[in-house]
């Protein structure tokens, strides 16, 4: 009878781990689907040069790390030392994902493609730390909550005797990552990726008006005309990439190819807005 009971204890304790593997597998898919997914997917459509590679670089470690977290902060039975593994998990994180679209793109087109790595200049400058600062308060706060909850959602979804009773705490966990992705792609990624959507929208604009030619207030209005004289180039194979960014990246540098012809686009960003409306200034070729 007793090894009987030791037997259900031990089955419940393996029951329970794998089910921390499998949070942590969802709070590592969240986190990358939030950050990198939707990142590479906006990237892609805007003709972007290697619109995938932060997901390259960080979807390996981010997994691995969370795998582990969850499967290790169930085996722990301490409810403070398994908030603990998420706190660290979480801060871990953050870092990570705060220094890929900076340092990581740096080495990245180092490795893949040196002719391009001349072009860019990703600096984790002041600006950039500044960002950083407020985006670590929150993935530490968010971490923190989560890891309060976490023992509670994995007894919840063991526990329960309908599958709906287990998806329930695997949705509020996967909110928590999405939380903790959110602000590190709203802060530091999207000043990155929005100029490059901006500049790839005006050429669409522009090639648009070759056949359907607007009137002059609407052609002032659309900033159509930082492409003036560049007209030849417009309708060709073009890629774009973010080559760099003032200390506060408010205004960016875009450097766009097109099928071999090199041309800079300076854009602003408009802080009165909510998001920062991305304003194109002017284009001109260089070398």
């Amino acid at each position: 009878m007793f090894t009987q009971s030791e037997d259900h204890t031990e089955q419940f304790k393996r029951e329970k781990e794998r089910l921390g593997i499998w949070f942590g597998l969802a709070a590592g898919l969240a986190f990358v689907f939030v950050l990198w997914f939707i990142d590479g997917v906006r990237l892609a459509s805007a003709h972007a040069v290697f619109p995938w590679a932060k997901l390259v670089l960080g979807i390996i470690p981010t997994i691995g790390l969370c795998v582990l977290a969850g499967w290790l902060s169930t085996k722990l039975e301490n409810a403070l030392l398994s908030m603990l593994v998420w706190l660290v998990t979480g801060t871990l994180l953050c870092l990570l994902a705060s220094h890929i679209p900076f340092e990581g793109m740096d080495l990245f087109y180092k490795w893949f493609n040196p002719e391009l790595a001349w072009r860019t200049a990703y600096p984790f400058n002041t600006g950039v730390s500044s960002r950083f600062a407020v985006v670590l308060v929150i993935c530490v706060a968010v971490s923190a909550i989560g890891g309060v909850f976490y023992k509670m959602l994995v007894e919840n979804a063991h526990s329960a005797s309908a599958k709906a009773g287990t998806i329930f705490p695997f949705i509020i966990w996967i909110a928590v990552f999405v939380s903790l992705a959110s602000p590190i792609d709203y802060m530091l990624q999207m000043p990155l990726r929005e100029p490059v959507v901006a500049i790839n929208s005006l050429i669409d604009k522009k090639i648009d008006t070759f056949t359907n030619p607007l009137e002059k207030d609407d052609f002032r209005k659309s900033r159509l005309a930082a492409l003036n004289g560049l007209d030849d180039l417009l309708t060709q194979p073009r890629h774009l990439m973010l080559s760099r960014y003032d200390s506060y990246m408010i205004m960016t540098n875009v450097s766009v190819n097109f099928g071999g012809v090199w041309v800079d686009c300076t854009v602003f960003a408009n802080t009165e807005t909510e998001p920062p409306a991305q304003q194109p200034v002017f284009c001109k070729e260089i070398e």
